[in-house]
C-alpha cells in the first residue's frame, strides 16, 4: 500500500490466480511455500495464514501503516511508471531466477536492459548475456564509465556473470573500487571476485577498503560485501571468495586487522564468512586471531539472526580443534534454550564438547543442569534427540581420559 491504491490494484491483478488457488476448500489460506518449491519450503504445512490474507481486506480503511495509513500521495505509482514497475517484476512464475522471458531478447535488448533502474532486470539481463557465445565485453567495459550509475551497475553485473571470461575488465573494475558511490564500489568488488581476479592484485585493495572508517556507511555495508568477496565459500550468494580456499601469497599480519573488523560487523552473515579462514590455519597461525574469535562467540551480531549461529559455532569448533579450554564453558553459555535455532545450536554445541573428552569433566555439573532443563522444556518431545545426545555425552566424558593438555586464552 505504500505505493498507492493503483499499485495495489495492479499487483493484485497479477497475483489473482495465486490467491484463488491458494484458498482451501474450507476458506482458509494455508501456507504454500514458493511456487514450484519443495523440501525446506514445505516444512510448515500446518501453518494457517488466513489472518495475513484477511489484512488485505483492511486496505480501503487505511487504519494501519501496513494497510495505507500515512501514505504520501506524491509517492504513489501511477501510469507509465507503474506499468514499468510491474513489468520489471514479471517472469518469476516459479521458484527460479525468472530467466525464461529474457532468453527471447536480443543482445541489443539485453544491453539496454542493463541500464534499468531495477536490480532484478539488470541481473537477469546480465545472466542471459553471459550465455551468449558472442561476448560484447568491449561494450560492457565502456559502460563502466557511463554517465548514469545504473549503466555502470549493470555493466558490473554483466561482467561478473561472465566469470573468468571477464578478466580483461579487471583493471577497469579496480578503478571503480574508489568511487564515491557506495553501491558501485560493492558491484565492482563483487565482479572482481566473480571473474577470479588475481588475489595479489585485489586483496590489498579489499583490505584497505575494510580498514576505512566511512561516516557515510555507519552500518559497514561495504565491509559486509567485501567479507563475501574475500571469504564466501561453497557458492553461497553465487560466489567463491578470493581467499575462501587458499591464503597463498597473503601475509596474515596484514589480514588480521580486516578479519577483526569483519568479526565485529553488525551483520551475522558477513561474520559467518570468516569461517572459511578457520579451516586454513594451524594453531600458531590462528593464535593471534583467537581473542577476536572468542569475542564473536560471546557477542552475537545484532542483525541477521537467522545466520547468527554460524560463526559462533564455527568458532567453538575451532577452539575445540585446538583444545582451547575456554571453549568448553562457552559451549554451554550460548545454548540459549529459548531462542530461535536452538535445535541446531544445541546439538552442535554438545557434539563440539565431545571433542574435549575427559578434559570436560569440570563442566559435568553444568551439563546435568542442562539435561534437566531439556527434560522440563515445553518442547521436550521435539528435543528428544538432544536429551539422548547429552545423556550419551555425560557418560562419555565420565569415562574418557583427559587427553592432550588444554590451552588457555589467558
Amino acid at each position: 500500500m505504500r505505493a498507492g491504491p493503483d499499485a495495489v490494484a495492479a499487483y493484485l491483478k497479477e497475483q489473482r490466480w495465486f490467491l484463488d488457488l491458494n484458498r482451501a476448500h474450507d476458506g482458509r489460506f494455508p501456507y504454500q511455500g514458493g511456487a514450484g518449491s519443495s523440501g525446506a519450503e514445505h516444512k510448515y504445512p500446518n501453518w494457517d495464514c488466513t489472518g495475513a490474507f484477511l489484512l488485505s481486506y483492511l486496505l480501503p480503511e487505511g487504519r494501519l501503516f501496513m494497510t495505507g495509513r500515512g501514505v504520501k500521495v506524491k509517492n504513489a505509482l501511477r501510469g507509465a511508471e507503474l506499468r514499468e514497475t510491474i513489468a520489471a517484476g514479471r517472469g518469476f512464475s516459479a521458484w527460479d531466477d525468472g530467466l525464461g522471458p529474457y532468453r527471447a531478447l536480443s543482445s541489443a535488448q539485453l544491453l539496454e536492459a542493463l541500464k534499468s533502474w531495477s536490480p532484478v532486470v539488470r541481473q537477469r539481463a546480465a545472466r542471459i548475456l553471459a550465455e551468449h557465445e558472442t561476448l560484447p565485453l568491449g561494450e560492457l567495459i565502456d559502460k563502466l564509465d557511463a554517465l548514469d550509475y545504473e549503466s555502470r551497475y549493470g555493466a558490473c553485473q554483466a561482467i561478473a556473470a561472465l566469470a573468468v571470461r571477464g578478466l580483461p575488465a579487471a583493471d577497469h573494475l579496480r578503478d571503480l573500487l574508489w568511487s564515491k558511490d557506495v553501491w558501485l564500489r560493492i558491484q565492482a568488488a563483487e565482479a572482481l571476485a566473480s571473474i577470479g581476479a588475481p588475489a595479489e592484485n585485489v586483496v590489498p585493495d579489499f583490505l584497505k577498503m575494510i580498514s576505512e572508517d566511512n561516516e557515510s556507511d555507519p552500518r559497514k555495508v561495504v565491509q559486509r560485501y567485501l567479507a563475501f568477496c574475500l571469504f564466501c565459500r561453497n557458492g553461497i550468494l553465487g560466489m567463491e571468495g578470493v581467499l575462501s580456499h587458499s591464503l597463498q601469497g597473503v601475509e596474515l599480519g596484514e589480514l588480521r586487522p580486516a578479519v577483526e573488523r569483519i568479526l565485529k560487523n553488525p551483520d551475522a552473515r558477513a561474520r559467518a564468512t570468516v569461517g572459511s579462514l578457520y579451516d586454513q590455519l594451524n594453531y600458531e597461525e590462528v593464535k593471534p586471531f583467537l581473542p577476536s574469535v572468542y569475542e564473536a562467540i560471546v557477542e552475537p551480531a545484532p542483525t541477521g539472526v537467522m545466520f547468527s549461529n554460524g560463526i559462533r559455532l564455527e568458532g567453538l569448533e575451532l577452539l575445540a580443534r585446538h583444545r582451547v579450554e575456554d571453549g568448553m564453558s562457552l559451549c554451554l553459555d550460548i545454548l540459549d534454550l529459548e531462542s530461535w535455532g536452538k535445535r541446531h545450536r544445541v546439538m552442535r554445541c554438545l557434539r563440539t564438547l565431545r571433542r574435549y573428552g575427559g578434559a570436560a569433566k569440570p563442566i559435568l555439573p553444568r551439563l546435568r543442569q542442562v539435561e534437566n532443563q531439556l527434560r522440563e522444556h515445553r518442547e521436550s518431545r521435539s528435543l528428544a534427540p538432544h536429551i539422548e545426545e547429552i545423556v550419551s555425552l555425560i557418560s562419555f566424558i565420565e569415562q574418557a581420559p583427559s587427553g592432550e593438555p588444554l590451552r588457555s586464552l589467558r
